[in-house]
């Protein structure tokens, strides 16, 4: 099989995974061919060309002014041939999608004068797959086209921000995606990726290359090793902080450059830890292996940077692991799938340099078989992380895509389903919308009219008109677990549903610890609630399997509630409220209009048997008169509930959560002369929210343009 592999830059030392699997597949009997679209590290050409499969990079240079060149020499020649022409034509698409690198990228392959016809193409990182999909719209590659998603290409705010439009059309066009991790599937998947096209597809590495050699002395200083890009992911600042707690001797060296390298090294001065910790700069793989062997501990304490950005499944970690080396890591990205904790390595939580510090002190203190963990490491690098067996597996799936036979087991007939590619035909027309002209069909459906989204006049409308201007403190109260602290402020601690954990990551550790009743939320957005009355008929795998969807899941593209998207995803865990009889107690969402209004104006939304067969809605105002009105996709009750004992308790905590506000929906539980705090909901059903009768809408409008002084 003839296999082109597509990087942005190539050869470069942080991303020798492409060698590697250049050469496994290679090895497993294709014919491999690596494309660079821009040239690489010159002084790596020359290490890594006795031992790479072919590589080339388009011979026009990179530079701004090449790139002018190239386009301009693309469109004399689309004058005459007509090859050239439908190159330009698609460059001229990528130009209107602002795809500027795309649209070189035509312009300098198609410099290269030959098209590039293979049997799979296999790009790495998403942007790379967007471009190696415009390169195979211009006819200047063919083949079925493979993704392989790391992990910044699918985490970082940016990037997804900015590509996320390309990757659903690289979904329905691109034959295979190959994210490295369980973690990174979930959340493509969850972006409307068929399942049946994704294949968790580890980078691996050369066991040959890494010997096993462990050395169970104990020497007088520990010497710790990291390696790894001095940017905020990896995490090195956590591991220089952990230093100054560690009891026990030791040393760590650090080897790796980058933008946070001279804050990294001011750190180290400012903690006194000059004696401790040496930085190497970026060093040769022969330096790199020989550090590796005379190691104690490697670390990597990788962390959710503030972009968003996260690891895949670092290779380095593979690396350390096949090398005996014991590894301590962070319950981050797709590590937990190569870590497991106490047995093949040990993970702490992200950003815990105390966590960090104790675990090396356990280690030198002999308190773990480390022989047996770093056995057990080795045996996991070799039976699921080996470069070699990927290569043969993944040779096998590049078989079946060009056989036309990229299903699943199991999933042929579902990846048929007709309604399945309406949705995802649905799903990404609906994605190009702007959100204004989204927002505006999407109430012309649900309502029956175009919103006033200039002067708003109803209630959905200004609600309308906050997703599109949000106040900032939104975000911030719309976040299910940062808005427990203004709770407590405001109304007192005993007013919070009891927090039992809110772990960074969802391991079985977090749920063996879970009491036997307990409710599963995330705090990003609605709906996401799971109940649970026995922790023994409810499974972690099936837990993690809904945390791994949750997370996935950008709540701001289902309405284009625009204060959603700067919501980090979370997990938590919260008490199950049961009332006295064991039932699960009535939801009690009030409407609360303050803000220009002589006193607040309530309406109260009871919404009984929430999670029953039975769902009911009921209307009553403030003195608990029931109004003949319907809210959202409730029906009435047949007869009215009996007034709470405890409603002006209820309603004064309500009036005092909202007093900052023109308008909020405060959700609380009122049971057994008890009150607990739900959630803040600034835009109700994100401004689509039917009313009968439909005159509501109007009356409602008019106490918030009240409320809002206008």
């Amino acid at each position: 099989m003839r296999i082109l592999i597509i990087a942005q830059r190539f050869p470069v030392l942080s991303e020798t995974f492409i060698i590697e699997q250049a050469r496994a597949l290679r090895d497993a009997g294709a014919d491999v061919s690596i494309l660079g679209l821009t040239r690489g590290d010159d002084s790596l050409v020359r290490v890594i060309d006795r031992e790479c499969p072919p590589f080339e990079s388009p011979k026009c240079g990179a530079s701004r002014a090449a790139k002018i060149l190239a386009v301009a020499q693309l469109v004399l020649r689309g004058l005459y041939d007509q090859r050239a022409h439908h190159a330009c034509r698609v460059a001229a698409r990528a130009v209107l999608q602002r795809r500027w690198a795309a649209a070189a990228d035509i312009a300098r392959v198609s410099s290269m004068n030959s098209a590039l016809k293979y049997e799979a193409v296999v790009a790495h990182f998403g942007m790379v797959g967007v471009r190696a999909q415009y390169l195979r719209d211009a006819g200047l590659i063919s083949g079925a086209l493979v993704t392989v998603f790391h992990g910044h290409d699918v985490t970082s705010h940016r990037l997804v921000r900015s590509y996320r439009r390309e990757y659903l059309r690289l979904f329905r066009c691109g034959q295979l995606f190959l994210p490295v991790s369980q973690f990174l599937a979930e959340r493509i998947r969850g972006w409307g990726c068929d399942s049946a096209k994704i294949h968790v597809s580890r980078m691996g590495v050369d066991i040959d290359k890494f010997p096993f050699s462990r050395c169970d002395s104990s020497p007088t200083t520990l010497r710790i090793l990291l390696i790894g890009r001095m940017t905020e992911k990896k995490g090195v600042e956590y591991a220089i902080r952990a230093m100054a707690y560690i009891k026990c001797a030791v040393k760590l060296t650090i080897v790796g450059s980058g933008q946070l390298e001279n804050a990294l090294r001011a750190l180290v001065a400012q903690l006194n830890l000059e004696s401790h910790v040496r930085f190497l700069g970026g060093q040769p793989h022969e330096k790199v292996r020989t550090l590796m062997s005379e190691a104690d501990i490697f670390v990597l304490p990788s962390v959710t940077a503030s972009d968003g950005d996260m690891e895949g499944v670092p290779v380095v970690l593979m690396e350390a692991m096949a090398s005996g080396v014991i590894t301590v890591s962070s319950r981050h990205g797709g590590i937990p799938e190569l870590i497991d904790h106490g047995v093949s390595g040990f993970l702490v939580n992200e950003r815990d340099s105390v966590g960090l510090a104790k675990v090396i002190d356990e280690i030198s203190a002999g308190m773990y078989n480390l022989t047996e963990i770093a056995a057990n490491a080795r045996h996991k690098i070799e039976a699921r992380f080996n470069a070699h067996i990927e290569a043969v597996r993944l040779l096998e799936k590049l078989t079946d895509v060009c056989n036309g036979n990229h299903a699943l087991p199991g999933e042929r007939s579902h990846q048929c389903e007709p309604q399945s590619l309406t949705r995802r035909f649905k799903e990404a027309g609906k994605s190009l919308l702007p959100d204004a002209l989204f927002l505006r069909l999407l109430h012309k459906k649900c309502i029956g009219r175009f919103p006033r989204l200039r002067k708003p006049i109803t209630f959905n409308e200004q609600i309308l008109q906050r997703n599109l201007r949000p106040d900032p403190r939104y975000a911030v109260l719309s976040d299910k677990l940062a808005t427990r602290a203004y709770v407590e402020r405001k109304l007192g601690s005993q007013h919070v549903v009891p927090l039992i954990a809110a772990p960074a990551d969802f391991c079985r550790e977090v749920y063996d610890s879970l009491p036997d009743q307990f409710v599963m939320k995330a705090n990003h957005g609605s709906s996401f609630v799971k109940i649970v009355r026995d922790k023994s008929a409810t499974s972690f795998e099936e837990l993690k399997q809904l945390e791994e969807k949750w997370l996935s899941t950008d709540f701001y593209w289902i309405d284009r509630e625009r204060h959603y998207r700067e919501i980090k995803p979370r997990i938590f865990f919260e008490t199950l409220l049961l009332d006295r009889d064991g039932n699960i107690p009535a939801d009690f969402k009030i409407h609360c209009f303050s803000g220009n209004l002589r006193k607040p104006v309530m309406y109260i939304l009871v919404i009984s048997d929430r999670f029953g067969s039975n769902t009911r809605g009921d209307v009553y105002d403030a003195s608990w008169n029931r109004m003949e009105i319907a809210i959202g996709p409730y029906k009435r009750s047949d007869q009215g509930l009996a007034r709470p004992s405890n409603l002006n308790a209820l309603l004064k905590a309500a009036a005092t959560l909202a007093s900052d506000f023109e308008y909020v929906r405060v959700d609380l539980y009122a049971f057994d002369n008890r009150l607990y705090f739900g959630e803040l909901t600034f835009t109700p059903g994100a401004g689509v929210l039917p009313f009968t009768p439909d005159r509501v809408d109007y009356e409602w409008g008019e106490l918030l343009s009240a409320a809002r002084g206008v």
